[in-house]
């Protein structure tokens, strides 16, 4: 076997291993082009809803900001249910309703 004969076999594999992972990186730049235009234009149909409705960022947060306190109250109503009763009596003779 001549030394060409054997680089030929011996880069054969190796020329195909190349060529996937050409193949694969181009698949993966694509993708990645894909994602960020879709992003992109998200961001610019957010931008333009809040541009449509005044004060929706805020309305967002105070909507946010009430469940987040609706939470509260049931984790502080179940801690209060959970108090032995002697524990609770002493609360409502402290802070009437």
């Amino acid at each position: 076997m001549q030394r060409t004969e054997f680089m030929c076999e011996a880069e054969s594999p190796l020329a195909a291993r190349l060529a996937t992972l050409e193949a694969e990186n181009l698949r993966l730049r694509a993708a990645l082009v894909v994602r960020d235009s879709a992003l992109a234009f998200a961001r610019q149909d957010q931008e333009a809803l809040a541009a449509a409705v005044p004060g929706l960022r805020r309305r967002a947060e105070l909507t946010r900001r009430v469940e987040w306190l609706g939470d509260r109250l049931q984790a502080l109503m179940r801690e209060q249910r959970d108090l032995p009763v002697a524990h609770r009596q002493m609360l409502v003779t402290r802070h009437p309703a």
